[in-house]
């Protein structure tokens, strides 16, 4: 709801459509997520907030917001997508978004693993192999961390 409060104080033209309820609730708001709806300027939405339990847990959402092209998804608290082995990551990659940002208060202490997870999920052509994101990155900062550890001594 934070979310919702906030586009509605900087943002008040964008359509904001919170899903989230009950099944009940939650099938009456599918109205505005059929394709047939989408480009209506009555049931137009620019942007849908959801949770990540509410995607991952429930098949029939997931199935009904999979279809739809994204232009944008954003993750708040992203570090809940850094482990590229959970059921989360891999339903949340599986969306045909345009365009990915992540977003999180967590600074990056994240290990190599977590590092390539988030990157993959952003820009999958880019970090596509992870073996490969290791060798090409973890030496420059393994050797980084160290001189500054020599720094931080004297």
């Amino acid at each position: 709801h934070n979310w919702q409060s906030e586009l509605a104080k900087f943002c008040p033209e964008l359509k904001v459509l919170p899903y989230f309820g009950s099944a009940e609730e939650r099938k009456k708001l599918g109205r505005f997520l059929d394709p047939k709806n989408m480009y209506n300027p009555q049931m137009q939405i620019h942007v849908l907030i959801t949770s990540y339990n509410l995607i991952v847990n429930n098949v029939k959402d997931q199935a009904k917001l999979m279809k739809i092209k994204w232009n944008y998804m954003i993750l708040d608290e992203a570090q809940a997508i850094k482990n590229n082995a959970s059921r989360r990551w891999k339903v949340l990659l599986g969306f045909n978004t345009r365009n990915r940002l992540l977003l999180t208060g967590t600074p990056i202490q994240n290990s190599m693993a977590e590092l390539w997870a988030l990157l993959h999920f952003i820009m999958p052509k880019l970090f596509d192999n992870h073996e490969q994101f290791q060798e090409w990155f973890s030496k420059d900062i393994e050797a980084s961390s160290m001189n500054q550890g020599e720094l931080n001594k004297h």
